[in-house]
């Protein structure tokens, strides 16, 4: 087992990294633990802890704390904490809220080195819960103790015989159970218990499993850190509703994909409510949520969408640790299943990849004359009296190489026997290539010998076809988003030259939103297109500026507080002629006056008129705990009636740009449609990448929105842009 060291180690304000790894080590590794709050009842939460240690086989110093009790089974008790001996490791706190404050700090004062704490009632109910939680971090910052809780269910060191659990935990011999392992860190008990049971009735071993509840000390960071420390394989199912220390957790990521090991996370907040509005499109559409599983995708985290698809994706990557680049290939013994399947994929983004020539004759071989080579592979009811179809059939379909993953959805009835009698199973524990197995009707269908006999042979099973492709369509995804981000080129940084003119625009610029004018100019300095045009305080000035750019001409009225011109009357487009151009000025002029009395204008901006393309909107946001993200969707009418946008990181590649903009659900108008012709998404895709090179090289800049950036059949120009200092 390798030591501790390094950023990841759990921080906590006030104790050094090194009272802080020897904490979580005592807790997780303990050599001697105290069970405080046994009651006299029989079967209380305290007794059922002695139990758990005794069953795990516990071989350090147990020590008993009971008020009511003289001794446990042959265990003596003390009445009180304060007759502990000095320097034990972990305790383990069975009493009510009322008594944990109190026992912490007798804890602490014996130098015990880390604490679990089940009980609830803290910060997550009342603002007297919440006091009694900011105590807890004070003991641990003075004392050096890592706490575990409050309001959990505890967790359980399988590796090494450490139960603190606060209700039935899984045999003390669930690392073992198998030929693969995985880990659970969640935040929530219930959540952590439900996800350890799945994998185990899957035949994956658990390693770990540990529940963190309200994070007032330890977080999913910390046991994170130590489960990827372990020398032992496997990936790491992670359940989280708020990641507290977003670098670290992204350092971690980074760790995990050095070391080989996948990282699976669900995280609640997809919905509307779980987002906040803001000033501009970029903030309105970059949610909360959408930043972060953006980011750590980015990192490579693998964020699946709910509890079922965490069991499939931990479940193959257990027994199939390179994830798939390339499609499915299906085989069914139904013609209605393989109808279904082409729906889905095509729901998913799935690919179906057509079978090389080699395959397609093997499957003749292999097949009934009246059966069709395509994929998915209908086997036909030949099934029934042929029972080495399955097996011949993934023979060749797994050896295609178009194909990335397999999967094979058995129909209920006879052909569940033939499973246990042909040679299917061996194809599958010697291809590095995933695959699963599933039925129509879920796994509540598959006969319990069958499913001994799969774990037996290491073969990963799921519930409907349906689940598994949806896994399968996630775990591919994944694994060509790390292939792409392994060989993709990371975008130059900035020149000097260029940086230093962007500084000096910048430099008089006020905290807050920049006039559109000014966000031009930094747009142009970056190399981005915008209209030609000027800024003018005059009627005269304008003049002179349309006759230098030529009619027709925009106007629009400057103020870094107008973010909505048009709103306030403050644009007028199409202006032909000087007359026009006049009229125009005293008109907006007029308008932003009545709308915003109070408003003083820079002045008015004068551009030449934009060619007529496809409207997209282009940004970037800050946010506080994960960085900046990117966006690049449509724009103009469509933003808010579609929101349909992808999201990059700050680094991401013109290719992964350009690969998203063709992902769009209105891809069609960027590609062609009905007679129009393809936009340059290459020109598109720099526009973004230069943004991105803005936010890393300007960290005062929070945030950009360009809307409308058009593209046109060659090259894009931004017709509207706010920068937000």
């Amino acid at each position: 087992m390798r030591s501790r060291s390094g950023p990841d180690s759990v921080r906590i304000a006030g104790m050094t990294d090194v009272a802080a790894r020897t904490g979580l080590e005592r807790l997780l590794r303990p050599r001697s633990v105290a069970i405080i709050g046994i009651s006299k009842e029989p079967g209380s939460l305290g007794e059922t802890q002695v139990g758990n240690f005794d069953r795990f086989g516990f071989t350090g110093e147990l020590h008993l704390v009971s008020r009511n009790r003289d001794a446990v089974g042959e265990r003596r008790c003390v009445r009180t904490v304060e007759e502990l001996p000095p320097g034990i490791d972990a305790a383990v706190l069975c009493v009510p809220r009322a008594g944990v404050v109190e026992t912490l700090e007798a804890l602490a004062a014996l130098g015990v080195g880390g604490a679990m704490v089940f009980a609830s009632g803290f910060a997550e109910q009342d603002e007297a819960g919440r006091r009694d939680q900011e105590r807890i971090v004070e003991i641990a910052a003075r004392s050096g103790m890592a706490v575990n809780g409050p309001n959990c269910l505890g967790l359980t060191n399988f590796v090494d015989g450490i139960p603190y659990a606060f209700g039935p935990t899984l045999p003390p011999d669930a690392a073992t159970r198998g030929g693969t392992a995985a880990a659970v860190v969640s935040q929530s008990g219930a959540t952590m218990a439900n996800i350890a049971r799945g994998l185990v009735t899957r035949g994956i071993a658990v390693t770990y499993q540990m529940s963190t509840g309200n994070e007032a000390v330890l977080g999913i960071e910390d046991h994170l850190a130590f489960v990827l420390d372990d020398d032992r394989p496997g990936p790491v199912a992670l359940f989280a509703e708020q990641i507290r220390r977003p670098q670290m957790f992204l350092t971690l990521a980074q760790r995990a994909r050095e070391r080989g090991r996948h990282l699976v996370l669900l995280h609640p907040g997809r919905s509307e409510g779980a987002r906040a509005a803001a000033q501009s499109h970029t903030g309105a559409l970059a949610g909360d949520y959408d930043v972060m599983r953006t980011v750590v995708e980015r990192a490579g985290v693998l964020v699946v969408d709910d509890l079922d698809m965490l069991v499939d994706a931990i479940t193959v990557l257990a027994r199939y640790p390179q994830p798939p680049v390339r499609g499915v290939a299906v085989t069914s013994d139904s013609g209605a299943v393989k109808s279904l399947t082409l729906d889905e994929c095509a729901a998913l983004g799935l690919d179906l990849p057509t079978f090389a020539p080699a395959t397609i004759d093997a499957i003749h071989q292999a097949l009934p004359s009246f059966a069709v080579a395509s994929n998915p592979l209908d086997l036909t009811a030949q099934c029934i009296y042929d029972r080495f179809l399955y097996e011949r059939s993934a023979h060749a379909m797994l050896a295609d190489p178009n194909v990335g993953s397999f999967l094979a959805i058995v129909q209920p009835g006879p052909n569940l026997r033939w499973l246990h009698e042909n040679a299917l199973f061996d194809e599958l524990r010697a291809t590095t290539k995933p695959a699963l197995l599933a039925l129509p009707l879920g796994t509540s269908r598959w006969p319990d010998d069958l499913i001994a006999l799969m774990i037996e042979r290491e073969i990963p099973f799921t519930g409907t076809g349906s689940q598994a492709l949806r896994a399968i369509a996630a775990l591919t995804r994944y694994g060509q988003r790390r292939e792409r981000t392994a060989n993709e080129a990371r975008p130059p940084a900035m020149s000097a030259a260029m940086k230093t003119a962007i500084a000096a625009l910048l430099a008089t610029a006020k905290p807050g939103p920049l006039a559109e004018h000014r966000g031009k100019a930094v747009l142009a300095a970056l190399g981005i297109p915008v209209p030609a045009g000027e800024l003018a305080l005059d009627p005269a000035e304008a003049q002179a500026i349309a006759e230098r750019i030529g009619y027709p001409v925009v106007l629009k009225a400057q103020a870094a507080t107008l973010l909505h011109k048009s709103d306030a009357g403050g644009v007028a487009v199409g202006i032909a002629d000087a007359a026009a151009l006049d009229a125009a000025w005293a008109r907006v002029a007029e308008n932003v006056a009545r709308a915003r009395p109070d408003l003083v204008l820079d002045g008015m901006l004068v551009e030449a008129m934009g060619a007529p393309g496809l409207e997209l909107v282009v940004g970037a946001k800050r946010d506080a705990a994960w960085g900046t993200v990117l966006l690049a969707g449509l724009g103009g009418i469509w933003i808010e009636a579609l929101g349909d946008v992808a999201l990059f990181a700050a680094d991401a590649s013109a290719e992964e740009v350009a690969a998203g903009l063709r992902g769009l659900k209105g891809a069609a108008l960027l590609t062609g449609a009905r007679g129009v012709p393809a936009v340059d998404i290459p020109a598109v895709a720099r526009v973004v990448v230069q943004i991105g090179r803005l936010m890393e090289a300007f960290p005062e800049i929070g945030e950009v929105d360009i809307n409308p950036l058009v593209a046109l059949e060659h090259g894009a120009i931004a017709l509207d842009a706010l920068l937000v200092r």
